[in-house]
This record gives C-alpha cells, sequence and structure tokens, in this order.
C-alpha cells in the first residue's frame, strides 16, 4: 500500500534555534515547541511567526536548563520540562501571564512527563504527554 505524506507545518532550524525538544499541536491550530538551544518554548502560528515566548529572560535566575517536554493543558497553562537542570527546578507550570504555579525541585530529572489529571480532576480525552 502507498502511503501519501503532505507537509502540514514546517518551523525551520536557524543559528539561534537548532535543536528542538518536544513539539505539539495546538487545538487552536499552533505549535508549540521547546527550543532547547535557546532554552525557551515559544508557540507559533500556521506561518511560524511566535506567538508566545518564555525563557530565562522572563525570570530571575535560570529556570530554562535544555527544555525537553512541555504541554498546554485545557486551562491554558504550560507544563515545562528543565531536563538540564542537575539542581533547582526541573518541572513548572506557567500561566500564559508566564506566572509560576508549581514547581518540582526534587532530586530527579524530567525529561518527559505525562498530565493525567488538573486540579484533582481527570482529563477527559487522551491524556497528555
Amino acid at each position: 500500500m502507498t502511503r501519501i505524506k503532505k507537509v502540514v507545518f514546517r518551523y525551520e532550524k536557524s543559528a539561534l534555534n537548532n535543536e528542538f525538544g518536544t513539539t505539539v499541536r495546538l487545538a487552536n491550530g499552533n505549535t508549540l515547541i521547546n527550543l532547547t538551544n535557546g532554552n525557551k518554548t515559544v508557540e507559533v502560528d500556521a506561518t511560524g511567526k511566535v506567538v508566545w515566548k518564555v525563557s530565562n529572560e522572563d525570570f530571575e535566575g535560570t529556570l530554562f536548563q535544555d527544555p525537553c517536554g512541555a504541554q498546554r493543558l485545557p486551562n491554558g497553562n504550560t507544563v515545562i520540562a528543565s531536563y538540564g537542570a542537575k539542581e533547582g527546578i526541573k518541572l513548572f507550570e506557567l500561566t500564559p501571564e508566564k506566572e509560576m504555579v508549581w514547581k518540582y525541585e526534587g532530586v530527579n530529572r524530567v525529561h518527559h512527563f505525562q498530565v493525567l489529571t488538573t486540579n484533582g480532576e481527570t482529563l477527559k480525552g487522551t491524556p497528555l504527554k
């Protein structure tokens, strides 16, 4: 059987964005991308225009260290894994306004994660991962 493949979205590498972590298509058609080289997470529209960005520039200290996993929650918040962090914050949730909701600073580093509930309520549909 021959499979027909079609490119539906492309985000080009550049000198500043040459290593990608998780890339997730959002319900609004935009794409959430972790840029591990630039230590930031961006949301881009179908043309590749950045419509939301969060990075170390938005915080005191170094929150982003090799961000690998990211998920947009149904409430609009974003959970991000900071895999490169040997100490400090390794997993955190931010509001669209970039306010910290919670953070995990445990011993183990986090590369990817799976969101099963929010606020104690099981998510409907396919679990986010």
